[in-house]
């Protein structure tokens, strides 16, 4: 199946047991799911899935969906890239479910590699396990690599349950120019398994302070106890002048074709990009 578009549903109140509300799945290329609304089924929103039994998506774009209360204590996504290639996670926002965005691979049937898949501009915020995870999570010769996730904002996990932002099994993949802002520093970073974290470039960054005398990765984070968010608290998440993040991207960030910050707006000004999902 190539060529299509899943635009515009309201999907929710399913009782999807161990299915999903959304999903593209087997061999399928360049479609589109936009501009949806995907909450309160009691599995992931959105999925798109490979196994090698039926097939690999490949080149598919979901982008400016809202998904939320997703799943219910189950590991469930808003929305996720599950085993697939060339996929672009793009202007969504992802609340409340048990997890924001996830790129994965779950297949147990020998190497399988999901890579050059793009996640940007998103806002996840409120999960209960976490705003965002990459990589691998059942076979120890699966992995996820060569993804890019630059320019999202992931903020205030459940601070008692989850973390901001979680690494599994991943390679070679490039994640900058992100808002990684949970309640508390110790939910802000896990790898998982350090056995199968490699080559990974995590810099350009926003992070609030640690207070256990450790590092985050990368050399040009911002580190700050103030984001200098517009009005988090009702879910505006632009920039104020003051902000800290402002500039403050990766100067060699490559813009998308048509690429827009999360509010539509031109992705980057005065030059550089800023940090976050939105630019000053």
């Amino acid at each position: 199946v190539t060529d299509f578009k899943i635009v515009g549903c309201n999907v929710h109140h399913n009782n999807s047991v161990n299915q999903e509300a959304i999903r593209v799945a087997g061999h399928a290329s360049n479609f589109i799911i936009s501009n949806c609304i995907v909450h309160d089924n009691t599995n992931i929103g959105i999925v798109v899935v490979s196994r090698v039994s039926f097939g690999t998506p490949i080149y598919g774009q979901v982008k400016g969906n809202t998904c939320y209360n997703n799943g219910h204590d189950i590991w469930a996504s808003g929305i996720y890239c599950d085993g697939a290639s060339y996929i672009t996670i793009e202007n969504n926002i992802s609340y409340s479910n048990d997890i924001g965005i996830s790129l994965g691979c779950e297949e147990t049937s020998g190497i399988y590699i999901s890579h050059d898949n793009i996640v940007r501009n998103n806002i996840c915020f409120g999960s209960k396990r976490g705003n965002f995870e990459i990589g691998a999570s059942q076979s120890p010769d699966s992995v996820v690599s060569n993804c890019i996730v630059r320019n999202n904002v992931f903020y205030h996990v459940n601070p008692a349950t989850g973390t901001e932002f979680r690494v599994r099994k991943a390679r070679n993949n490039t994640i900058e120019n992100n808002i990684i802002a949970p309640v508390n520093y110790w939910s802000s970073f896990y790898v998982e398994s350090t056995n199968y974290y490699t080559n990974n470039n995590l810099d350009y960054n926003f992070y609030i302070p640690r207070q256990d005398g450790k590092n985050y990765l990368g050399t040009h984070n911002v580190i700050s106890n103030t984001i200098g968010f517009v009005n988090a608290a009702n879910n505006d998440f632009h920039l104020s002048s003051t902000s800290p993040c402002i500039n403050k991207g990766d100067p060699a960030t490559l813009i998308g074709t048509n690429e827009t910050d999360f509010y539509s707006q031109t992705r980057i000004k005065n030059g550089v990009v800023d940090i976050g999902a939105a630019e000053y």
